[in-house]
């Protein structure tokens, strides 16, 4: 394989070219399409040519059709030079005449001429300029580039410039990608050669790789491009046009396959006029040529359209408008990559990437490429960019700022999560492979932090069990009675189902008699105290999913059970206030005791009875309290609240956990009618207490026993 060479190499090659009057061949420079060779000849060769020795007649033969408009290009690029040297001669419009020449063509040469010859003293310096700088001090080195996108037939380009450098020896550089130089032959012969190739007399096994059977049985085979090529070769070996003519022009052929990176920095020097935007792109020099060749692309104008489309987005960025400086700075970055990626997908005919309504930005899809070890993030205003060459200064700003925000949401959880993995909880699941001294340490910081609140509900069953483990002297101390893997027949225990716990004796395990006995139990239920303060805090939400426990260990759950019951109670009763509440979220035992409270007892009777509870959904004293300074209006609707909910004839069945409150307000009832309930001594008072205590006692009866 031979060595891929170095701007400096190529300009090296070329200038001992230009230097070695031996040499008389026109020089090649030859490479793909987009890869840099206009602009290392612009950029890079030119400014190294010695000014005083050498006229540079730089020409694209885009489209050109004949040979006279080559002509006149190198005559208009003849008086351009001449022109722009003498500066002095021609005062403050020389710029201006340059330009003529150079976009007007023929028609600015022929009014440049028709001034010389009657402006009087400026048209004679003119004169006098142009007769003695045809080619008389300085040798003429004519750059030809394009020359596969020119239109003139080959053999009569290449005859017109062999004339240019062997008869006139003027030093030719011919800037082309041979290969479309090639393509450019006669189509309609290049079609008549496959046709011939495609012939099935022909024998063509030797080139043909793959073979196979027709559905009537017939062989056949199969061509590929590279196999067609060589069969067309072989058949027709006779050099194209261009094979032919260019052994007499070229006498070398230089390969240009420079990198993105090796042009990198003279790329963004030329095109990038922002200051910040130019170092920005600088500074990721790296990432930015990783993806380049990621997607094996090669094409250096990518380069410079996408590093001008940077520019142009990031300069409408206010940083001002943004707090969060360093996610800006990973955002900007984000915005540049993928600003190069699409202008990658455009150069390879692909177009912008559509986005689903309401999406801005994101990954493309599952495909989407890494770059340094992380996936770019697509922005929709870069491809409105691309669509409309316009930018919408709010819609960027609104798209980064939503952007940031979600950074900023996403940094401060992971931090939070980080800092909860620190907490004592997390370093004693494994309590027992600690010194004692660290367990006991580790437990006292973890009763601080669960004051603090600085755990979440879902932790409250491992906090208490792993307690409870390191309560029990047994545990890990008696490994020859653990139970057996042979889950036949076990009954699974569920901490939050009480009627598994009814009339089931409990056996207690013995304690194991060894030298540990005196290990300080930890107060288990002032950890469950510290829980139940959760309840008061609306950040939290507590269910009996969060601390439900399951096992086949009777006693362990029972005692679980019982240590949990604090928090099982404020749950069911949060249960029944949320449920037993009115329209505007007032509580049963909140609600005025008149006619929307008994309709609303109606209402939810079938409710009450499902959860087994009325009267003992009232605190006793409160009720009492309440009761004292109630009217008798709202006496009367109580018990018609009471009567709604207690119509059902198995009322014991339903209702047996209201047994005891309502024996204990029948015995205040019958204490006090004449006492603190009716301080004011009010008749009509005393006749709703007298009716309610009735109804109390008919209730109270019922509840005590079955019928």
């Amino acid at each position: 394989m031979s060595k891929i060479l170095s701007t400096n190499e190529i300009e090296k090659i070329i200038l001992d070219y230009i230097e070695d009057d031996r040499k008389n061949q026109a020089i090649l420079l030859n490479g793909e399409w987009g890869c840099g060779k206009t602009f290392f000849i612009k950029e890079m060769l030119i400014p190294q040519i010695d000014k005083e020795k050498y006229q540079i007649f730089q020409i694209s033969l885009y489209g050109v059709s004949s040979i006279e408009i080559i002509q006149d290009m190198i005559y208009g690029k003849w008086i351009e030079n001449v022109v722009s040297e003498k500066t002095e001669k021609f005062g403050p419009f020389c710029d201006t005449l340059v330009k003529r020449i150079g976009v007007f063509g023929k028609g600015a040469i022929q009014f440049f001429e028709s001034k010389i010859g009657t402006d009087g003293s400026a048209a004679e310096t003119a004169k006098a300029i142009l007769e003695q700088n045809i080619g008389k001090y300085k040798k003429p080195v004519l750059v030809f580039d394009d020359i596969e996108r020119c239109q003139i037939d080959i053999i009569e380009l290449m005859g017109f410039l062999n004339n240019l450098s062997e008869n006139n020896g003027y030093k030719l550089i011919l800037v082309a990608n041979e290969q479309e130089i090639e393509k450019n032959e006669d189509d309609i012969l290049t079609a008549l050669k496959y046709e011939i190739a495609l012939n099935n007399r022909l024998d063509v096994d030797q080139f043909v790789s793959q073979k196979g059977t027709s559905h009537d049985g017939q062989e056949t085979i199969k061509i590929n491009r590279e196999e067609l090529e060589k069969i067309t070769n072989h058949y027709f070996a006779r050099k194209s046009t261009y094979d032919r003519t260019r052994e007499k022009l070229i006498g070398l052929t230089i390969p240009y396959n420079i990198s993105v990176e090796e042009s990198f920095d003279a790329i963004i020097s030329k095109y990038i006029t922002d200051e910040p935007t130019k170092v920005l792109i600088k500074e990721n020099k790296e990432k930015i040529v990783d993806l380049f060749k990621q997607e094996d692309h090669r094409n250096l104008r990518t380069l410079i359209v996408a590093s001008i489309s940077i520019q142009d987005i990031i300069m409408v960025i206010n940083q001002d408008r943004f707090s969060e400086k360093e996610f800006l700075c990973e955002e900007i970055l984000r915005i540049m990559l993928y600003t190069i990626y699409s202008a990658i997908r455009r150069a390879n005919g692909v177009n912008e990437y559509v986005w689903p309504p309401k999406v801005r930005y994101g990954f493309l899809n599952g495909s989407f490429f890494p770059v340094q070890g992380s996936k770019v993030y697509g922005y929709a205003f870069v491809d409105e960019y691309w669509s409309t060459q316009c930018i919408d200064r709010e819609v960027i700003h609104s798209d980064i700022k939503t952007r940031i925000s979600e950074q900023v949401a996403t940094k401060l959880s992971i931090e939070e999560r980080e800092k909860y993995q620190l907490l004592s909880l997390h370093r004693l699941f494994n309590w027992y492979l600690l010194p004692d001294e660290d367990v006991k340490r580790l437990v006292s910081e973890m009763k601080t932090e669960l004051r603090e609140k600085k755990y979440v509900p879902r932790d409250f069953k491992d906090i208490i069990i792993t307690l409870m483990q390191i309560n029990n002297t047994n545990f890990g101390l008696t490994p020859e009675k653990s139970k057996s893997f042979d889950n036949t027949n076990v009954t699974v225990y569920d901490s939050t189902n009480s009627d598994q716990f009814i009339d089931i004796p409990l056996s207690e395990p013995t304690e194991e008699d060894h030298i540990y006995t005196d290990w300080e139990k930890f107060n288990i239920s002032e950890f469950v105290d510290l829980m139940v303060k959760y309840f008061d805090d609306p950040r939290f939400v507590i269910t009996k999913e969060t601390i439900r426990a399951i096992s086949d260990d009777q006693y362990f759950m029972y005692n679980y059970r019982e240590l949990t019951m604090p928090l099982i109670e404020k749950i069911e009763q949060a249960e029944r206030d949320k449920i037993l509440a009115g329209e505007q979220g007032t509580t049963l035992c909140e609600m005025m005791w008149d006619n929307s409270f008994e309709q609303f007892c109606y209402d939810s009777k079938d409710e009450f009875a499902n959860q087994g509870r009325f009267l003992s959904l009232f605190e006793y004293h409160k009720f009492i309290e309440r009761l004292g300074k109630a009217s008798s209006e709202e006496v009367h609707c109580f018990c018609n609240a009471v009567k709604r909910v207690y119509h059902f004839s198995n009322l014991w069945d339903i209702f047996s956990a209201d047994s005891e409150i309502a024996n204990k307000i029948f015995d205040y009832v019958c204490e006090n009618i004449n006492g603190d309930l009716n301080k004011d001594k009010s008749r009509t008072k005393e006749i709703a207490l007298r009716r309610f205590k009735f109804d109390i006692s008919q209730y109270k009866r019922v509840l005590r026993t079955r019928n």
